[in-house]
């Protein structure tokens, strides 16, 4: 029996649309891509009112498409649609069973919808089953880890730290000891892993992982008295590459953000004589600041766009608050300002 595709058709159909609009300035075609997004949902209702349909590969590449389609033009100008298809994919993805994505179209799916139920665990505070050692191990028993897979491994823990984080703050100053040492243990062994991976990708390249280069980026040049905020900017390969350090060095900045945060109750207290020193988030910060300007290189369309808006929205929100990091966040705003332009409307609603 021929599997139903419309759901996929539609939403698909949305999301090329909506690009190609966008992309030649044709108005028409934005407009209709709207429509095509609405006959997508629809047909995803049906789907997933089908129990066998429900669990189809196709079922879950229309869910991913249409949260796509959310982040790239935000109809309704909130990020609460973004956020419910992330709920459906949380939803479908567990219905399906980790064995589900272990091979074929679910493994390269569940690649691909991973990290946005991540963040969105992150921004919630709320840990998943997606942390879990069988969703952790089992989706890859027929294939090896990419280094982006096991970044973003890193990344699956910090929404449990995050959460257990705000539970100690909440502790008595004397139960608190236990807590801290556990969270830092973990925060550093996941920021060490992360530098571990590093080193093994700059061993797998035939050149640099990256270079320095004078910026020419003039949009975002800074205050005229204190001269421009990132003179450097940095070259890499190839968009692969920069997605790929890019994400390493924003999940280090969150993970030291972490560690800081028990670092400064550390320093206001006396926990067993303990002596830590801070960590180092804004050179980390700063390089993925850095490697903005190649993905909007024009060379790199809208993917550059893609790949660059996820590091800098984290960036930002690890900087944000701290008043010494101002410039650093209003230079970041900037910059994801322009993202909405090639392509992720999102960011402004965020």
């Amino acid at each position: 029996m021929p599997i139903d595709t419309r759901a996929l058709k539609a939403s698909t159909l949305a999301l090329c649309t909506a690009l190609v609009g966008r992309s030649t300035g044709n108005k028409a075609l934005v407009h209709e891509s709207l429509k095509l997004y609405t006959r997508g949902l629809r047909a995803l209702q049906v789907a997933l009112q089908s129990p066998s349909l429900a669990r189809h590969d196709e079922t879950l590449a229309a869910c991913l498409v249409l949260a796509m389609y959310e982040i790239s033009e935000c109809p309704a100008r909130h990020i609460a649609g973004y956020y419910q298809h992330c709920r459906g994919l949380f939803s479908l993805v567990r219905l399906r069973g980790v064995d589900a994505h272990a091979s074929g179209l679910g493994h390269q799916l569940f690649l691909s919808i991973r990290v946005h139920l991540i963040l969105y665990d992150l921004g919630q505070l709320k840990p998943s089953f997606l942390a879990e050692p069988s969703w952790m191990d089992k989706p890859w028993q027929n294939a090896a880890k990419r280094p982006l897979d096991r970044i973003v491994d890193c990344m699956a823990y910090a929404p449990r730290l995050f959460h257990q984080l705000q539970i100690y703050a909440r502790l008595p100053y004397a139960e608190k000891e236990p807590l801290m040492l556990s969270l830092m243990d973990e925060f550093e062994c996941l920021d060490n892993t992360l530098q571990v991976i590093y080193r093994e990708m700059e061993d797998t390249v035939s050149g640099p992982t990256y270079w320095s280069t004078l910026s020419k980026d003039h949009d975002s040049a800074g205050d005229p008295m204190k001269g421009s905020l990132f003179p450097i900017a940095f070259q890499f390969p190839d968009l692969k590459t920069a997605a790929n350090v890019m994400a390493l060095w924003a999940t280090s900045a969150l993970l030291r953000r972490g560690w800081n945060a028990l670092y400064e109750d550390l320093r206001q207290g006396s926990f067993s004589g303990m002596v830590v020193v801070p960590r180092d988030v804004t050179s980390v910060v700063t390089k993925v600041c850095q490697s903005a300007e190649f993905c909007l290189n024009e060379t790199n369309l809208m993917f550059g766009a893609f790949v660059a808006s996820m590091p800098l929205a984290i960036c930002k929100a690890v900087m944000q608050g701290d008043g010494r990091h101002d410039r650093r966040v209003a230079w970041i705003t900037g910059v994801l300002e322009r993202l909405q332009h090639r392509g992720v409307r999102i960011v402004k609603y965020q």
